[in-house]
């Protein structure tokens, strides 16, 4: 049993100077440049922490693990500040419980392995105060009428939400965990199910508002998924600086779709060119690709007018899904003596890609 503390803080403190209008052709000196714009930016980050775990073993073959965590941090308003996460995970061990289950030349060891557990997730990357509205200090942002700068305070474009609350993290997982071979090969497989509740996005807003875009929640993302891991040694030399060589394998495969929003709408586009891009829509993946698309018939066919050229649908709507239908890469190292190589391959297959400048 053991309990802790910790605590981290995070200073960003930028002082800088960005100048445009090059005078002399080469000569990369501020000095040499029309214009001359200071950047100063300063935000910081604080969270304390305490957690506890309790580990219990049966007869070295059964294992249980209880853990708690509470988070508090500083950049979200107060009422939302604390986030606490359990787990828990049990795993048992056949080769230590079964006799005659182990042996040398088949099954070295195997592990039935299952867990349940939450985290939080506190960052939001595109604001470092996402709960307020921030004033802006710039003695050159604005001009009287004769050109002298007005020392003023202006808004963002950023609405901040003070309602914004951390976003969690459910997970189920069961696995395997084995050895074969006189452990020259081993296997790992597992499978999960896990919810995000309260995804913190980017949110649009009308700029008649006086703002742009607001940090919001969504209500809840559903996670499947299965990983296999897969490693050989094909050689095994006996002495020191013998020849070695081990490749590991490794496939993934997901699929995450939008089950509630939460909001007053069954979309939100947060990345991507105004209403047009990667949304989060009820029902599909996470990230769809969401934009103009060419009108099709009742067999799905695409219609062509008298012009000869493709019809656009009047309504926007889904035309691709950016998430892989499965990722696998391939790892080797051979090692000879005081040499070694490594070389890896990945692939990832399936997975829509919006290009403005390529398009079929």
């Amino acid at each position: 049993f053991n309990v802790g503390a910790t605590t981290r803080r995070t200073v960003f403190d930028q002082n800088g100077v960005a100048s445009d209008g090059q005078q002399v052709f080469g000569v990369l000196r501020h000095f040499n440049f029309l214009n001359q714009n200071e950047i100063q930016t300063f935000n910081e980050l604080n969270i304390a922490g305490v957690y506890a775990q309790a580990d219990f073993d049966y007869d070295n073959f059964l294992y249980l693990t209880l853990a708690g965590r509470n988070d508090w941090v500083s950049n979200f308003s107060k009422e939302n500040r604390s986030q606490f996460y359990p787990s828990a995970s049990l795993s048992f061990i056949p080769t230590a419980a079964i006799d005659g289950l182990k042996s040398e030349n088949v099954l070295n060891y195997l592990k039935i392995r299952g867990g349940i557990g939450v985290s939080a997730n506190f960052d939001v990357l595109t604001s470092a105060y996402p709960v307020v509205d921030v004033l802006v200090l710039d003695t050159q942002d604005v001009q009287d009428g004769s050109g002298q700068n007005i020392v003023t305070n202006t808004t963002g474009t950023r609405l901040g939400n003070p309602n914004l609350q951390p976003e969690t993290l459910e997970e189920i997982e069961i696995g395997i965990e084995s050895r074969w071979w006189n452990n020259r090969i081993t296997l790992d497989a597992s499978l999960y199910q896990r919810k995000t509740n309260d995804l913190i996005l980017d949110r649009p807003l009308d700029p008649a508002t006086g703002f742009t875009v607001t940090a919001t929640n969504i209500g809840e993302i559903e996670s499947e998924g299965v990983e296999i891991d897969l490693g050989v040694n094909w050689f095994r030399g006996n002495e020191e600086g013998a020849f070695d060589w081990t490749t590991n394998f490794n496939f993934t495969a997901y699929e995450t779709t939008v089950t509630d929003l939460g909001l007053d709408t069954d979309q939100v586009v947060y990345s991507g060119f105004s209403n047009l891009g990667n949304a989060a829509i009820e029902g599909e993946p996470l990230g769809a690709l969401f934009g103009s698309k060419i009108a099709t018939d009742a067999s799905g066919n695409y219609i062509i007018g008298a012009d000869g050229n493709f019809v656009q649908d009047p309504n926007d709507g889904i035309i691709g899904d950016p998430n892989p239908d499965w990722v696998a890469n391939m790892r080797n190292s051979i090692s000879y003596k005081n040499f070694t190589l490594g070389f890896q391959w990945n692939w990832t297959q399936g997975g829509d890609v919006y290009s403005s400048t390529i398009s079929t």
